[in-house]
């Protein structure tokens, strides 16, 4: 007897958990991808992809349940929590944007909008409609994509201490059964934290021990009476808790309040993330701000972003780089008094944690600085060096020591030749994303490495714009990258239709490509995309002066289905009326 109650408890609470689960939902109304600066030429609508990356997440997560049910009585803890209550949903998987949505607009900086609305399920429609959340929402490049719920931070004591009576009491025949609403607000009460205060009103209204098991079932948190609680408002438990919620200068004036909230925020620190293009701080933001903010945020800072904050001196960065202990993403892009001895701190001091680093136009960098990188930062998944004077020996020091690397950016180094960007190609079989933009004195594509490879490659997205020595074999070269999406060989001026008509052969999947520029690309090219590339979503073909209008109404016609964006401006022979 008793362990059929203890199956039936086990049946009721995964019961209560899948509906748990599924008590929000998230629709995506409309998502764009496209230039920072708000133009709307080379914007990109990329809400197809966005909806299945959010069905994929779901499918991910009902397979865990399932496992978690048909295995246990209760799911794994690394699956609990905000994600299945639809308030904290991650998407892409580590992924950037232009490896999922291509690059609509190479060489500028991109932002993604989203605009998407959350629904609670476990409502009627009427009130359902009645409480959906609208939101708007912008995710710069580099930044983690992840669709929230809002937190509740206010809720009424009374409301909550009749859903808990409400609830605990649906089993007992004398009263009438919870409803959506109270059912809600002990969810909402969840997620705010207030466990504690839900076992409290347990314990006054005298409960019976079965109601107070149904009320744990359906919170989904033990429900633990006791005689003596710590008092909680005390600043070293309250105020971790309260920072993440304010913003930068309120968390500086924090420390002004007394000795004690002092001390508890420089021990939590005072900014996870500092951006010099941050809007909300744009106007204040200075050298003398910098120096003080990063002085507050020793055991915090995980992000820094300085790119184009000119002003930067070396005296304002240097003394702060051994203390960023937890730096993980670092942007110094064309911070011009930075140089060698930078790089050498850096490598000193940040190898334990740096994972992304944009060093785009230091002029003062040589490959001895940036050498000492390679060789100490191991852990670097994402590199940026355009227009970096660097060397094959920088180049070849890449290939050898950076093989985490996921995206590499090279734009304008004008000195690597296939020397060592075969090295690089060979050996960082992780790259899901290389730009080689103008690298002039590339002459081939090798990636022979990756025909001995199961997966056949992780490369998504291919830049080469401006190779101007690549030839028409370079499209053997990318038979064995089964993965790549998005291909860019603008202002490659030797390739031909003959290049077009074996990359349809050996890369069908390809859904972005980049044609600007190509001159000597006819109809008959045009027609090898359209017969081969069955999954084409974007094609730019602006400036190809040879193509008719005949290939592009084939083009249309064949492909209406899945082509979503077509560039053709400035193609002169085109009669489109």
């Amino acid at each position: 007897m008793m362990m059929d109650r203890a199956d039936d408890a086990s049946n009721e609470g995964n019961s209560r958990l899948s509906t748990k689960i599924m008590a929000s939902s998230i629709k995506i109304m409309a998502a764009t991808y496209g230039p920072a600066d708000g133009l709307i030429t080379g914007t990109r609508d990329v809400a197809p992809f966005v909806r299945a990356l959010l069905r994929a997440r779901e499918q991910h997560q009902a397979h865990h349940l399932d496992e978690d049910m048909g295995g246990s009585s209760s799911p794994r803890a690394s699956d609990q929590g905000e994600d299945q209550e639809g308030l904290y949903i991650p998407l892409m998987d580590g992924k950037s944007m232009n490896a999922i949505f291509g690059d609509p607009c190479p060489g500028t900086s991109k932002i993604l909008f989203v605009h998407y609305i959350v629904c609670d399920n476990s409502l009627s429609r009427t009130a359902a409609a009645a409480t959906s959340e609208v939101h708007h929402t912008t995710f710069a490049e580099h930044e983690r994509v992840v669709l929230r719920q809002r937190t509740t931070f206010y809720q009424d004591d009374a409301k909550l201490r009749k859903a808990v009576v409400a609830v605990a009491n649906a089993t007992s025949d004398k009263v009438e059964p919870s409803g959506d609403e109270e059912e809600s607000t002990l969810r909402t009460a969840v997620r705010m934290g207030r466990a504690q205060s839900i076992a409290e009103f347990a314990q006054a209204s005298q409960l019976e021990v079965r109601a107070v098991q149904t009320l744990a079932a359906v919170a989904e948190v033990p429900i633990q009476t006791r005689k003596t609680r710590l008092r909680s408002a005390t600043s070293e438990i309250v105020l971790p808790i309260v920072l993440p919620f304010l913003d930068l200068k309120e968390r500086v004036n924090c420390q002004l309040v007394c000795k004690v909230w002092r001390i508890v925020v420089r021990h939590w620190g005072v900014a996870q993330t500092v951006d010099a293009n941050d809007p909300s701080f744009r106007q204040m933001f200075s050298r003398e701000f910098l120096r003080g903010i990063l002085s507050h945020s020793y055991s915090s800072l995980q992000n820094l972003y300085l790119c184009d904050f000119k002003e930067l001196k070396k005296e304002d960065l240097h003394p702060a780089i051994p203390h960023l202990r937890k730096l993980r993403a670092l942007d110094i892009s064309h911070c011009n008094d930075l140089d060698d001895s930078s790089l050498l701190l850096i490598s000193q001091h940040l190898s334990h944690s740096l994972e992304v680093l944009y060093m785009k136009g230091l002029q003062k960098v040589t490959d001895e600085g940036f050498m000492s990188i390679c060789r100490s930062c191991l852990k670097l998944q994402v590199l940026e060096i355009s227009n970096v004077k660097i060397t094959d020996e920088s180049g070849i020091a890449i290939g050898e020591n950076l093989t985490q690397l996921q995206a590499l950016y090279m734009r304008d180094n004008f000195l690597l030749t296939n020397k060592s960007i075969d090295i690089i190609t060979e050996k960082c079989s992780r790259l899901a994303q290389l730009t080689l933009w103008g690298c002039i004195r590339l002459t081939s594509l090798s990636f022979e490495r990756l025909n001995q490879v199961a997966d056949c490659g992780n490369l998504v997205l291919l830049n080469l714009w401006g190779c101007h020595s690549l030839l028409d074999d370079a499209a053997d070269a990318l038979a064995p990258m089964s993965n790549l999406r998005s291909l860019i060989v603008s202002e490659c001026h030797r390739l031909t239709d003959s290049f077009l008509v074996k990359l349809a052969q050996n890369v069908p999947k390809l859904a972005h490509l980049h044609l600007r520029y190509c001159r000597r690309i006819t109809d008959a090219g045009v027609n090898a995309i359209t017969n081969g590339m069955q999954d084409l979503y974007s094609l730019d073909l602006s400036f190809c002066s040879r193509i008719s209008s005949a290939s592009i109404l084939n083009l249309l016609e064949i492909r209406s289905s899945t082509l979503s964006e077509l560039r053709i401006s400035n193609c002169s022979q085109l009669r489109i009326s």
